[in-house]
C-alpha cells in the first residue's frame, strides 16, 4: 500500500523540508525499501523529465536534505541514505557533463552555467562521503577545456551563496589557487598574431576526411581549403564545421563533377580570440579581488 501510495512522487519532492517524513518510511520500511522507491521515482521519470528540473532540486534541495538526514543516529539508516542519494546524484551528474565534450563553444558555456549550482550541492554534501569527495577532485583536476569553465563557475556559485564571510568553510582554496594560477599562464602567453589563422581543433571524429579537416585548421597561414568531394562527404564537413560552430565559411561550388567545398576561414577567428582573452582577464581580477575569502 505504501508503494502505492507513493508511487506517483518524484525524486524532487524530497527536501529538507520533507526528510522528517522520509525518516519515518526509513524506521517503518528500512534502507533497502527506500532504495527502491528512489529508483523506481527515479527510472519512472527519466524518460520525460526534464533536465533542468532535476538540476534545479540538486542546486536548491540535495545538500539540506543530506543534512537533514545525516543529523538522525547512523543506526536509523539516515546517514547510510545520505550517502546513497549523493553518490546517485553525482553519478547522474557526470553522466550528464559527457555530451559536453562534442558540444560547441556556445552551447558548453551555457550548460556550464547550469552546472555550476548542482556541483555546488555535491560539494558542500561530500563532506559525509569520502569517496564522492575524491571522485569530485579527480574530476575537477581534468585539464579539458569544459572543466575550466566549470571551475571558475563553480568559484562564483560558491561565493554568490555564502558570500564573503562563509565561503571559505566550502573548503575551495586550492580551486582558486589553480584557476588563479591557470589563468594568469594563458595572459602571460603572447596574444595572436595577426598572420595566424591557426584554429585549436575542437573536432573529435577520426575519420579521413576529418583528419584533413584538422590538418587544415591547425596550419596557420592557409585560409582557404579548395576541395573536390562527393555529396555525402561535404555533408559531414559541413555538419563538423557546425556542430562546433568554429569560424570558417563553407560553400559548395556547383562545377564538375564531383562538386567543390570551398572552405574559407574568417576574422571572426581573431574577434573570438580577443574577447576570449579579455574574458580571462576579467575571470583573473574577479580571482585576485576574492583570494582572501576563499
Amino acid at each position: 500500500m505504501a508503494t502505492a501510495l507513493l508511487q506517483p512522487f518524484a525524486l524532487t519532492s524530497l527536501t529538507a523540508k520533507t526528510a522528517p517524513r522520509f525518516a519515518e518510511l526509513l524506521d517503518k520500511h528500512g534502507e533497502d525499501w527506500c532504495r527502491t522507491l528512489l529508483q523506481q521515482w527515479t527510472s519512472e521519470r527519466t524518460a520525460y523529465e526534464a533536465p533542468d528540473e532535476r538540476l534545479a532540486w540538486m542546486s536548491a534541495g540535495l545538500a539540506p536534505l543530506c543534512q537533514a538526514l545525516c543529523r538522525r543516529p547512523e543506526s536509523s539508516g539516515g546517514p547510510g541514505m545520505a550517502r546513497w542519494i549523493l553518490k546517485e546524484q553525482w553519478t547522474w551528474l557526470l553522466e550528464h557533463t559527457e555530451p559536453l565534450e562534442e558540444a560547441s563553444a556556445k552551447e558548453m558555456k551555457k550548460e556550464l552555467a547550469r552546472l555550476s549550482g548542482p556541483v555546488l550541492a555535491v560539494v558542500e554534501s561530500a563532506r559525509i562521503d569520502s569517496e564522492v569527495q575524491r571522485s569530485i577532485v579527480d574530476f575537477l583536476a581534468d585539464d579539458t577545456d569544459h572543466l575550466e569553465l566549470l571551475r571558475l563557475g563553480l568559484l562564483r556559485a560558491a561565493h554568490e551563496r555564502h558570500g564573503s564571510n562563509a565561503v571559505r568553510a566550502v573548503g575551495l582554496k586550492s580551486l582558486h589557487t589553480r584557476c588563479a594560477r591557470d589563468l594568469a599562464t594563458r595572459l602571460n602567453a603572447p596574444p595572436r598574431a595577426a598572420d595566424d589563422w591557426s584554429i585549436r581543433s575542437p573536432l573529435r571524429c577520426s575519420c579521413k576526411l576529418c583528419g584533413k579537416l584538422k590538418a587544415y585548421l591547425r596550419a596557420p597561414r592557409k585560409i582557404r581549403l579548395e576541395w573536390p568531394l562527393a555529396k555525402e562527404g561535404r555533408a559531414h564537413i559541413h555538419r563538423a564545421i557546425d556542430s562546433q560552430d568554429l569560424s570558417v565559411r563553407h560553400i559548395t561550388r556547383r562545377v564538375g563533377r564531383p562538386f567543390t567545398l570551398v572552405l574559407e576561414k574568417t576574422p571572426v577567428l581573431f574577434e573570438r580570440d580577443a574577447a576570449e582573452r579579455q574574458a580571462w582577464e576579467t575571470e583573473l581580477k574577479w580571482l585576485e579581488e576574492t583570494a582572501g575569502d576563499f
